[in-house]
């Protein structure tokens, strides 16, 4: 993690600890209150909109490449998101990186090329490499996860 986000973290917590300092007890009695109210507390209102990349394909795509964060260190899960007869990167490798979306995916029929930001989570190097995805099904896998 940079250094600049822990500052300003801390500066968040500094903030927030002066604030109920000086707040009496009865402000302290409705804090609560007005953070579930303001906060929805997961109404559907607050809730995140669903990913609009253009299309189901290039949703389920981008879906894909999140789903790959979580499959890091699980080989079933690892297994599942990629192609048939698609052997997944060495695990040791893939386990060191993040990965979110670098651009909208572009959908050809039954294939996909997307390009991928993958961020070294020790050195904090970021890079961007094209991804090729395959439709199986109803759903994509990846056919090729280029790694830095």
């Amino acid at each position: 993690m940079p250094r600049f986000k822990i500052v300003c973290y801390t500066g968040v917590i500094r903030i927030h600890q002066e604030l109920i300092r000086t707040m009496n007890s009865r402000q302290l009695l409705v804090l609560p209150l007005l953070i579930l109210l303001l906060g929805g507390c997961g109404s559907s209102q607050t809730a995140h909109s669903p990913l609009d990349l253009g299309g189901a394909d290039a949703n389920q795509i981008g879906e894909l490449i999140d789903m790959a964060n979580e499959a890091k260190g699980n080989s079933v899960k690892m297994n599942a998101i990629f192609a048939k007869g698609i052997q997944p990167p060495d695990p040791q490798r893939f386990n060191q990186y993040e990965y979110s979306l670098g651009g909208k995916p572009s959908v050809s029929g039954d294939t996909a090329k997307c390009t991928v930001r993958i961020d070294n989570c020790k050195s904090g190097e970021v890079s961007h490499k094209e991804w090729t995805f395959v439709k199986e099904g109803d759903g994509w896998k990846i056919q090729d996860a280029l790694l830095p």
